[in-house]
């Protein structure tokens, strides 16, 4: 007869095995979706961190680049990328700079002027 704490090892190993190679599953398909170029509305939601109401509703308001076959949304990686960028806010630096890139413009255009 078989000792049964052999069985119960055997078995405990059989299932660790099967949750590693479930972990490296889900690894490879969290993988291929960081590779995705379109987006469905749920993984453009978890891309941006917003909810699918809000998304949807600046589809609706047309405030967020997106495409629609039929009645599905899709998005493109890189568009969601680009209208990111554009709602950069500028920071103390970026704006001491632009005011003294205009003060020295200005005073170039008042000297040639007079």
């Amino acid at each position: 007869m078989e000792n049964p704490f052999e069985l119960i090892l055997e078995k405990l190993n059989l299932i660790e095995n099967l949750l590693k190679h479930q972990k490296g599953i889900e690894q490879i398909i969290s993988t291929t979706q960081l590779f995705k170029e379109v987006l469905t509305l749920n993984e453009a939601a978890e891309f941006l961190c917003q909810s699918k109401s809000s998304l949807y509703k600046r589809t609706m308001e047309l405030t967020i680049p997106h495409y629609k076959v039929g009645k599905k949304l899709y998005f493109k990686r890189t568009d969601l990328i680009e209208w990111i960028e554009k709602h950069r806010v500028k920071t103390r630096e970026d704006i001491e700079q632009e005011a003294l890139a205009y003060i020295s413009k200005r005073k170039t255009y008042k000297r040639k002027s007079n």
